[in-house]
C-alpha cells in the first residue's frame, strides 16, 4: 500500500517508515505539519495515512481528520494519550483503528489485518490482545515511574 506519514517527531516517523518498509508497504511522503500535508494530498493519493494528533503548527491532526475523513483512504491516528475525547470520537470520523505511542510491529500488523477484514475486527482476538497489552504496558510504565519517584523522594 502507498503510505503517508504525518508526524512531527522525527524518531517516531522514521521508526514507522522502517516498520512499514519491512512489512512491504511504500512510504511515499513524510510531513511534520498538517498544512504542507494538506497541500500535497491530492497529488499523492495515498492508500493509508498515519497521522499524529498533536502536531506543531496552526492546524492539528484533528483539523486534518475533519477535512479528509470522507476521502477514499484509511487514516490511522497516532497518539501518546491513553484515552481522551478524540479517541472516543474517532468513529465520528470513520476511524476504526489508531496507534498509541509507543507502538510495536504486531500492533501495526493488526491495523493492516483490520483493513482486510473490516467486519470481523470488532471481535478479533488479536485486536483484543493488543488492547489489553497496551493497557498493561501503560500500567507497568506508570508503576515503574512511581517507583523511581518514590526511590528518589526518600533519599
Amino acid at each position: 500500500m502507498k503510505v503517508v506519514i504525518i508526524e512531527d517527531e522525527w524518531v517516531v516517523s522514521e521508526e514507522l517508515k522502517e516498520l512499514l518498509k519491512v512489512m512491504g508497504h511504500h512510504v511515499i511522503a513524510q510531513f511534520d505539519n498538517v498544512e504542507e500535508a494538506l497541500s500535497r494530498m491530492e497529488t499523492l493519493s495515498p492508500d493509508v495515512i498515519f497521522l499524529d494528533l498533536r502536531l506543531k503548527g496552526v492546524l492539528t491532526g484533528i483539523d486534518f481528520l475533519k477535512r479528509l475523513s470522507n476521502e477514499n483512504m484509511y487514516i490511522v491516528p497516532i497518539t501518546a494519550c491513553y484515552e481522551n475525547q478524540f479517541t472516543r470520537d474517532f468513529k465520528n470520523y470513520g476511524i476504526e483503528f489508531y496507534l498509541r505511542k509507543p507502538f510495536r510491529e504486531f500492533q501495526l500488523r493488526s491495523v493492516f489485518e483490520g483493513f482486510k477484514n473490516p467486519k470481523s475486527n470488532r471481535r478479533n482476538p488479536e485486536r483484543l490482545l493488543d488492547r489489553y497489552l497496551s493497557k498493561a504496558q501503560f500500567l507497568i510504565e506508570k508503576f515503574m515511574l512511581n517507583k523511581i519517584v518514590d526511590t528518589y523522594a526518600y533519599r
